[in-house]
């Protein structure tokens, strides 16, 4: 997903995953040290150990940040990019790949 969004708050893009999966994501956005969080908004059924109300890339990364969940359980999830400084605004890129469908759509 390419993505330009001018505006604060952080954008946010809901993820909905039909089943469990591996996932792989990164975001870019050149000019800024950027991450972002993966938050966990409801899931289906019991997700065991597996469950977690909130995922970071880790430290921020200058143009570029990489997060890889082993197992996700099957929900709806928030991922919310971010800038390590206060209203820096810029395109970037908000990559997915995942091991099942799943639906990506921007909320805000």
């Amino acid at each position: 997903m390419n993505d330009v969004w001018p505006c604060h708050p952080d954008p946010r893009h809901k993820q909905i995953l039909n089943a469990a999966i591996s996932l792989n994501k990164h975001t870019s956005a050149m000019q800024y040290s950027v991450g972002f969080e993966m938050v966990t908004v409801s899931t289906v059924g019991d997700p065991g150990a597996a469950a977690f109300q909130k995922k970071s890339s880790g430290d921020y990364r200058c143009g570029f940040c990489y997060m890889e969940a082993e197992y996700v359980p099957a929900g709806i999830y928030n991922v919310i990019p971010t800038t390590f400084l206060p209203k820096q605004e810029g395109p970037f890129f908000l990559d997915f790949a995942s091991t099942a469908p799943l639906k990506v759509s921007q909320l805000q």
